[in-house]
């Protein structure tokens, strides 16, 4: 594929006519060189990353491509997710420490949130003397060598001064979305230590179109067909680039 330099030094080719600047960047489109094999690479990655098992055995049958990591790690991983977010956080534990037993020891600030969530638990089902031990007996010596979670070990305790936690400022504790960010965490980490990439490639390479798209429209005032709808990805010369003159 041409380097975005080599397209942004081309841009004076193309001319100040739209039709020619559309049929040039069409032609360019057609000349740039995409390799089939990196393409599903790629979907590979994807599919590894998010967690999609099944799909992954699929397409490596129907295309030949090879999985960087055993299969039935995505599996366990996604037990692991699904078991945290449902706040099963017992089983979460027992997972990980299958999965990896040296993980939450390499990652403390992880080990500190899977036993936040499940003190959490305890507040929510009203064991409230369960959860000051607990507190005392698994979160203090954690935060002792790592002083920078004493605010979240203090946040979590103020749940307990309120008749209702679930009515508290920190209530965001007991939601969903809290219990998802902790097992994204999780997973990342997971993908870490087995040598992976902890965000599918994909998302960072669109990111990355999007990035290059603002630099050649806002900062160097480019004239070139957008790719607007990602999930059309067709690239489109809009109203605005059509009257654009080169800079």
């Amino acid at each position: 594929m041409k380097p975005l330099v080599d397209v942004m030094a081309g841009r004076q080719a193309l001319g100040c006519d739209s039709t020619a600047r559309d049929a040039g960047w069409s032609e360019r489109l057609r000349e740039a060189d995409v390799n089939g094999r990196m393409m599903n690479e790629l979907i590979m990655d994807y599919l590894i990353v998010e967690g999609h098992k099944e799909a992954a055995e699929c397409f490596r049958q129907e295309s030949g491509t090879e999985a960087a990591v055993d299969l039935e790690t995505v599996s366990e991983r996604m037990a692991i997710r699904h078991a945290i977010e449902s706040a099963d956080l017992h089983r979460a534990v027992e997972l990980v420490q299958k999965l990896d037993a040296n993980l939450l020891t390499l990652y403390p600030d992880l080990h500190f949130r899977l036993k936040q969530l499940l003190m959490i638990e305890m507040i929510r089902a009203e064991h409230v003397e369960q959860a000051i031990e607990y507190a005392q007996r698994e979160l203090a010596p954690l935060v002792e060598s790592s002083q920078h979670l004493l605010p979240d070990l203090e946040r979590t305790m103020m749940l307990l001064a309120y008749a209702d936690p679930t009515s508290s400022p920190e209530a965001h504790f007991f939601s969903l979305e809290y219990r998802q960010q902790a097992a994204n965490e999780l997973n990342a980490a997971v993908l870490s230590a087995q040598g992976q990439h902890s965000e599918s490639r994909l998302p960072m390479m669109l990111r990355m179109l999007q990035w290059a798209q603002d630099e050649l429209s806002h900062h160097h005032n480019v004239p070139f067909p957008r790719i607007d709808d990602m999930i059309e990805a067709i690239p489109k010369l809009t109203s605005a680039e059509l009257t654009r003159e080169p800079a």
